[in-house]
């Protein structure tokens, strides 16, 4: 028998709410996995993986918060609204959307299957943090798709016991992924204080560099670092952008300097970009400014046989 039941205005809205909500709530999810491993597996070999994954994760983290508790509000009201209209179940616009989400979650475990036996048969390391990431796709998409023809299959929506208690199971296991979340992003304000740090280290690693550059042109270490300061070449030496303080510059002996700064955390807590702890193409010496909580000197040695001087001063 063909179904007759007119679609109104709030049928499409309604399950079109419930389907962006979910959808928007899976990507989320997913990316906020991706980074908790991307953080808690690293690989050494991707460069700038720390401040990415901390946004990424940041992002996702904020839109399932928001996202989520939407799609519970929205198919708890899609659930009460078929209770009181049996005849919309078989709404054409929601069975249209149940067999997209069982489409969309059946193509993904499949390409997510392909994926994984490529990468296996091309005898490339399946490494932890990527066999992880696939099974997170496939736990994800299998569960989409189960509650998906699950609701196909009868009217699982409009059964409010058996749905709040789903909803529970899932939120609390959601919760302890939050948790999780929390715990790698720490609060706000010492997520503030990383970045702040970060900043610091780049500063310094600039200062740095203008120092070797100051000592290949005239033979000597700068007496200050107002010296360094060059309108001419758009050079002017940071200072802390938190505290408006200078950092702090001494020279040791003829080649010898050291550079200090104020930091707010531990950089062995904050796993800073690789890109700041590798030799410096420019200067020949060593970038290092791995650091402790408060102020931190690290002295700098340029070593002539490693460092030439400009032309003109031989």
């Amino acid at each position: 028998m063909e179904n007759t039941t007119k679609m109104t205005p709030k049928d499409f809205f309604l399950h079109l709410g419930v389907v962006v909500a979910l959808y928007v709530s899976v990507v989320a999810l997913i990316t906020f996995v991706f980074a908790m491993l991307n953080l808690a597996l690293p690989d050494a070999l991707e460069y700038y993986q720390f401040e990415s994954a901390r946004s990424s994760l940041s992002w996702s983290l904020s839109i399932f918060i928001i996202v989520y508790p939407v799609f519970l509000y929205l198919l708890f009201v899609t659930s009460r609204y078929l209770a009181d209209n049996v005849e919309k179940v078989t709404v054409g616009i929601r069975k249209w959307f149940i067999y997209l989400t069982i489409f969309v979650t059946a193509v993904t475990m499949v390409v997510d299957g392909i994926v994984l036996l490529t990468t296996f048969l091309q005898g490339e390391q399946l490494t932890l943090r990527f066999v992880l990431k696939v099974l997170t796709i496939i736990v994800v998409a299998l569960t989409v798709f189960w509650f998906s023809v699950k609701e196909l299959q009868g009217t699982f929506i409009t059964e409010i016991k058996t749905l709040k208690k789903t909803t529970l199971i899932t939120s609390a296991v959601l919760l302890v992924l939050l948790v999780l979340g929390f715990m790698q992003t720490g609060s706000p304000q010492q997520a503030r204080y990383q970045v702040e740090d970060i900043e610091r280290v780049a500063n310094l690693t600039m200062i740095q560099n203008e120092v070797v550059e100051y000592w290949r042109t005239t033979g000597a270490l700068p007496v200050s670092l107002e010296v360094l300061n060059d309108p001419i070449r758009y050079v002017e030496i940071p200072v802390d952008s938190v505290t408006g303080e200078e950092y702090g510059y001494a020279v040791l002996s003829e080649n010898v300097f050291e550079l200090c700064a104020t930091f707010a955390t531990n950089s062995s807590m904050q796993s800073l970009d690789d890109s700041l702890k590798r030799p410096s193409t420019f200067s020949g010496i060593d970038t290092y400014f791995e650091h402790t909580e408060g102020r931190v000197c690290f002295e700098r040695t340029i070593d002539p046989a490693r460092i030439q001087k400009n032309e003109f001063m031989r």
